[in-house]
């Protein structure tokens, strides 16, 4: 099972966070898009924002996101993340 992603609604910002921990909140909001994927699993998902929590910083990802969904994303960095998201995804 693979994640896609630059599935919508997935990796947002407001539903994925970084360091420093998140909310419980924020937490719930990534993993309940994460597992709505076809093929996700509670623990790939999970693989999956540890593996982005470890990456980034929360101020980091905030500006990917934005980049990614403004379509100003520097090839580099999109392939970066693609293959955090493959890898935790396998």
């Amino acid at each position: 099972m693979r994640l896609r992603p630059r599935s919508p609604g997935v990796f947002h910002a407001e539903a994925l966070y970084c360091r420093p921990r998140a909310t419980d909140d924020v937490r719930a909001n990534f993993m309940e898009a994460c597992v709505a994927q076809s093929g996700a699993t509670e623990a790939s998902c999970g693989d999956c924002l540890v593996a982005l929590e470890n990456e980034y910083t929360f101020d980091e990802f905030v500006a990917l996101d934005a980049a990614m969904r403004e379509g100003t994303v520097e090839p580099a960095e999109q392939e970066r993340f693609d293959a955090i998201v493959a890898e935790c995804g396998e």
